[in-house]
Formats: C-alpha cells, structure tokens, sequence
C-alpha cells in the first residue's frame, strides 16, 4: 500500500492527438464502433451535441457553474456520466473532486476511464487513497493505464515509490506507469537512485514507453545521468522512433558525452534530431563543430538550418565573412539571413560595409526584418536603428522593443534611449 509503504496513452493519447475534433464526439464514435447500449451513446446516432442535456452540461462548465454539472454524475444515462467526468477535469472545481471520484467504480468502463483522467487533473494527494483502492481492482490495461498516470498527477514520496516499483503486464499499462513517473518527476519526486528503472525502459519494445522515458531523463535536471549514457545515446543514435531520437539527444545534453557524440547526430535523416543535436554541441568554436554548423547553415532542413544560426553568434571565424555576405542576401530562411548578417556586423573590419549589407539583407525579403531587428541586439551601434524601428509595423516594432530590451540589460548606454523610446 503506497498511503502507508515507503510509491495515458494508448486509447487516451490516440484521442488527444486528434486536435480540432471534439473529444466527446470521438468518444461517441468509439462507443458507437464497440456496440455500445442504446442508453451509452449519443442522442441522434453519433453527434451528443445533438442531446439538450449534454449542450446544458458543457454551458455549465464554460460558466464554471460546478453546481450545474453534479446531477449528471448521479444519471442513469452513462453518456451523461462520461461527459460529467470530462468536464470535471477540465472545471477541477474542489467540489467536483468527491463527486468524480467514485465514478472510477462506475460499471461502464469509459466512464472509469474518463473518471480516472479527471481525478489526475487536480492533482491533490488526498485523492491517492481512492486510486490505490481502484487500481487494485481494474483489470482493464486503459483504465489501468489512465490509473497509473492520475498517480504521478497526484503523487507523494511513497506514490512515486510505487510507482517505480510497479510491474505492468501489458504495454498499455507500461505507459501509463512511465507517464505517472513524468508527472511524478515533475513534482520533484524522481530519486538518482530510481533512475535506473527509467533508463530501462529505454530499451522497451513499445515506442510510447520509450519515449516517454527519454522524456522524463531529458526533464531530468538535477539528477546525475552519466551512469545511463550508454543507454541514451544507442537510443539517439538507433531507436526507430525520430520523436525518441530526438528525446533522447535532449537528454545526451545533459551528459558529459563528448562533441563527436552529437556531430554524429548532425547526421540524423530526421531534421528535428539533427537540429537538436546542433544545440547540443558543448563547444561550437573547435574543429570539426565549427565547419559543421557553418555547413549546416545552408542545409536544405529547415529546422537545421536554423539551429546552426542559433549558434552563429558563438563562432568566430574571419574567414567565413565572405560566406556570411552571400548568406546573408540569398539564404531562404529569415532566421539564416539574419544571423549572416550579423556575423558580418559583428567581425567586419568597415562598418559602413557591414551596415549597407544588413539593409540588403532586410529589403531582399521583407519577412527577414524582425529576424534581422532581433540581431542588433548584439551591435553595440545598432541602438538609433532599432529606436527608429519602434516607429515601425508592428512585427518590426515588436522585433526592436524585444532587442533593445535585451540589449539594455548588459549595455548601460542603452537604457535610458529605451525607457524614453518606451516612454
């Protein structure tokens, strides 16, 4: 018993996923499609917006009238209970509380489902009692998943430890349980000494699991995770998945793992891995780091392409000045323009050449200006440009408020032009 012992994916995340669609229609097709009773779905064969009470019940919650919505907890219609336990989550109204919670007993399993889910969303410890009585009893792998996660929503030191030592018999139920461990770990309840358990999970068979995994180390400042690099960078380097790829890069970074590990990655097929892995290089000033992101500014990726301008402005390279000019007039993306223009505005030995190329590069493409406004930060004689731009459109004055802003915390000189600028 976790209260006084030392401790949503699968169906959830699926319907989660289908932004833009209502949730309580999907879950009336899903019921419909599984031979529901008649008295389980929607008024009308499949649109429950169809059925006055349920329109009445969603009103009430867009009021926040918690008051409004309890009688449907207590209806013989299981659509009406579902749809309480739904909008009990997303009201989590405290009064709410005690009437959901005994609808994770209700006889139709989405409505357990649904009542799971909304006890996790008020995260109150006091709730863990009612989830470890009713994991101990679901059988279902989804209601049990959706258990596991309201745990880590609500969890306490010993919740956690249950968690962690929970052994799941399906992988649904394996998500949920690494789930509630992310939940957990963001309350600050995941040990060093339990990170073991997560990094296992690494080399799960089901990718929800794994990725959810290689989240929870990337989250997990604080905590040393040398010992599991191995583990992470063969799931950087080799999981199917480009989402746990990616995670798992986010996780390298915090390691010690050298810059060979992560100009590796730079190699990735998959442009949000790579790109993830440009941020990540510890040094971007040595050799081979250095000629890599310099090559990755004109990289056909998007995401890369930008990530290796994220790091232009750490490198100091007179030679690629030249490069920097041509970038900065036809490289596609605004953010690549802007950082080659202020590579040369930052090394350029002529200052009036280096200006005359930043205003081509803002005239060459008129979505490139806040980019480019954004630069000036870093130019201590950009200050009366970035003044004059406050006067602007409102992408470009928005673009220089944010750059003198910047610009004022590390230049005195700056502060008061900006707060009579502001003024």
């Amino acid at each position: 018993m976790f209260l006084d012992s030392g401790l949503h994916f699968p169906a959830m995340a699926f319907i989660r996923s289908l932004s833009g669609i209502s949730i309580t229609a999907v879950f009336a097709f899903l019921l419909s499609a599984c031979g529901a009773p008649p008295e389980e779905r929607a008024v009308g064969g499949g649109n429950i917006f169809e059925d006055p009470e349920i329109v009445k019940l969603y009103a009430a919650a867009d009021r926040r009238d918690a008051e409004k919505l309890i009688p449907a907890a207590h209806s013989d219609i299981a659509a009406y209970r579902r749809v309480f336990a739904r909008l009990s989550g997303s009201v989590q109204d405290p009064v709410l509380l005690d009437v959901v919670t005994p609808l994770m007993s209700d006889p139709i399993p989405y409505v357990r489902l649904e009542a799971a889910w909304a006890v996790g969303q008020f995260r109150d410890t006091l709730a863990l009692e009612a989830l470890e009585k009713t994991i101990r009893k679901a059988t279902i792998p989804e209601v049990k998943s959706e258990l596991l996660e309201a745990i880590g929503k609500c969890a306490h030191a010993r919740a956690m430890a249950f968690l962690i030592r929970h052994e799941p018999n399906t992988a649904v139920e394996e998500a949920g349980k690494l789930r509630g461990i992310y939940h957990g770990a963001q309350r600050g309840l995941l040990l060093q000494d339990r990170l073991h358990v997560v990094a296992a999970h690494l080399r799960s068979t089901a990718e929800e699991s794994r990725l959810t995994a290689a989240l929870i180390m990337a989250q997990a400042r604080g905590l040393d995770l040398n010992p599991f690099r191995g583990d992470i960078e063969n799931a950087a380097l080799n999981d199917a998945s480009a989402q746990v790829r990616y995670a798992a890069v986010r996780a390298l970074a915090l390691t010690d793992a050298p810059d060979e590990s992560f100009l590796n990655l730079l190699r990735d097929k998959d442009p949000s891995v790579a790109a993830a892995a440009c941020a990540a290089l510890g040094n971007p000033r040595a050799e081979p780091a250095k000629t890599r992101i310099l090559d990755a500014l004109d990289d056909g990726r998007p995401w890369v392409a930008m990530a290796a301008a994220a790091r232009l402005n750490e490198i100091s390279d007179s030679a690629f000045i030249q490069t920097a000019r041509g970038l900065a007039i036809s490289a596609k993306l605004p953010e690549v323009r802007a950082a080659a223009a202020l590579y040369a505005l930052r090394l350029g030995d002529d200052r009036a050449e280096a200006w005359r190329l930043w205003s081509r590069a803002k005239a060459a493409d008129p979505r490139a200006a806040p980019a480019l406004l954004r630069t000036l930060t870093y130019a201590e004689d950009g200050l009366d440009t970035l003044v004059r731009a406050l006067k602007g459109s409102a992408p470009e004055a928005t673009a220089a408020a944010e750059a003198l802003a910047a610009g004022a915390r590390f230049r005195r000189s700056w502060r008061i032009p900006f707060h009579d600028a502001v003024l």
